[in-house]
């Protein structure tokens, strides 16, 4: 997929895209993985905490002990 067809379908900006990857195109899985990040920020998640659930690989690696301290912690602000 080409970096200009990733920033159309997920709203994130092409140079930040560029900054990101040393290839002009990504895999099919990117915009999944682009909305995950989304979400996770919207929930409080900082990008490292993002960063370690979804690994490097294609299937992330959940930390459900740290989803559920963030969820109490969510709960607690609401």
């Amino acid at each position: 997929m080409e970096i200009s067809q990733v920033a159309t379908q997920s709203g994130v900006p092409a140079s930040t895209l560029s900054k990101a990857s040393y290839t002009p195109s990504f895999g099919v899985g990117v915009i999944e993985r682009l909305e995950l990040i989304a979400l996770g920020r919207v929930a409080g998640f900082s990008l490292e905490e993002i960063a370690s659930i979804l690994g490097a690989e294609e299937n992330p690696n959940i930390d459900r002990d740290l989803l559920l301290r963030k969820a109490s912690e969510l709960d607690k602000t609401i």
